[in-house]
């Protein structure tokens, strides 16, 4: 069978969270079927390169909207109301590749990456399957609570979405979230609720390195896409709410910043002192299994949070904001920590850095319960059960 895999960018490790479940789907698929990946938006050859050298059954073509035409996407969106991520992805010429070639190929079923590229499918008589990872709908209502600036605009957004995506599982045959908070939010029963998942050969292998006898080149981190408002909104959350109390506390401390496309005001953080915004680097869990301490206090965003599954697949403590930890079902106290506020931070912190054994034990029920329920080989062959592929 073959399946066309369309998404807004590279499915890739390493990058933004949708990618790096793209990219676990493909390779799953790849191995039963031939897979066409459709990408609709900007290309990294790197990323697609290594993509197809995964596996013989994979292949990618890219079509790129021209400037004129999003900007007249974008305009047509305001007067029908719908997201404007979704104007940003419609393009032509990825509509009528689908439409004039499919014919011509065998195609088992159409799988959406995200519902902002949605628009480019024709009608077919073939399964469309969706796969919404967060609900955008409740990732911008939360973003507009948090945001005076930009409130407008986000609440705009969040009305637009939470409607699209409403009308999207009722377009699919199937789709997909990657948690209960936004299977009730975008309020359907017939979605199906699939974790992320972690590979751990390569995040628990790196943890061997969590042991108190260590010693750590960071002491805090933070890690995710800095492209990505909520990442950034969270880092200047702690730094302007916990950081200063934590350097008075412990005047040695370090934290790294770790994640790529870091803006002006992220880069800015760099010079103060024990403070290392790194950018992109090779290898998130090299970075993780060089920290004592795993940062996730999220204030506005969805779904479920890569960052906090990959530190606890390291073996090591976390301390997530709600926000942060989502769906994930982990036992507060035991396999991760919550903080809430400035002071909760600080102190639940403050208590990890003083207290070694407390770490390993965390750290170590951590791995363990990512280990159980979060395993890419088991969410993807539920995945090909629900969609009988």
């Amino acid at each position: 069978m073959k399946i066309i895999v369309m998404t807004p960018a590279v499915p890739a490790e390493g990058q933004a969270g949708f990618q790096v479940l793209a990219f676990h789907r493909v390779v799953h698929l790849a191995r039963r079927h031939q897979v066409e990946v459709v990408v609709v938006g900007n290309c990294i050859d790197q990323e697609a390169a290594a993509l197809c050298s995964m596996n013989k059954n994979i292949s990618v073509r890219v079509f790129t909207p021209n400037i004129v035409e999003r900007f007249f996407n974008v305009i047509k969106s305001i007067f029908r109301s719908t997201p404007f991520q979704v104007a940003l992805f419609r393009c032509n010429k990825a509509k009528k590749y689908l439409e004039y070639g499919l014919g011509e190929r065998s195609i088992g079923a159409v799988y959406c990456i995200t519902f902002r590229v949605l628009e480019n499918i024709p009608k077919l008589d073939v399964p469309i399957i969706v796969e919404f990872v967060d609900s955008m709908g409740l990732n911008f209502e939360r973003r507009a609570e948090d945001s005076a600036l930009l409130r407008g605009l986000y609440k705009r957004e969040a009305c637009a979405a939470a409607k699209y995506e409403r009308e999207c599982v009722q377009f699919a045959d199937y789709g997909f979230v990657v948690s209960g908070i936004d299977k009730e939010y975008i309020g359907d029963a017939k979605l199906h609720i699939l974790p992320l998942g972690v590979d751990n050969t390569i995040f628990r292998d790196r943890g061997k390195k969590q042991k108190p006898s260590v010693e750590f080149e960071y002491d805090l981190i933070f890690t995710g896409n800095m492209h990505y408002k909520p990442n950034r909104d969270a880092v200047l959350w702690f730094y302007n709410n916990c950081w200063r109390q934590l350097r008075s506390r412990f005047p040695n401390l370090i934290w790294a910043i770790v994640g790529s496309s870091p803006s002006s005001e992220i880069k800015s953080l760099d010079s103060v002192k024990g403070i290392s915004v790194t950018g992109r680097v090779e290898s998130i869990a090299d970075s993780l299994s060089a920290s004592r301490i795993a940062i996730a206090p999220m204030v506005s965003g969805s779904g479920m949070q890569f960052k906090v599954l990959e530190a606890m697949s390291c073996g090591m403590p976390v301390v997530v904001s709600s926000i942060g930890r989502g769906d994930i079902k982990a036992v507060s106290g035991r396999d991760l920590l919550i903080a809430d506020d400035s002071m909760e931070f600080v102190d639940i912190i403050s208590e990890l850095i003083n207290d070694e054994k407390k770490r390993a034990k965390i750290g170590q029920s951590a791995c363990e319960y990512v280990d159980k329920n979060h395993s890419w080989s088991a969410i993807n062959q539920k995945f090909s059960e629900a969609c009988e592929l």
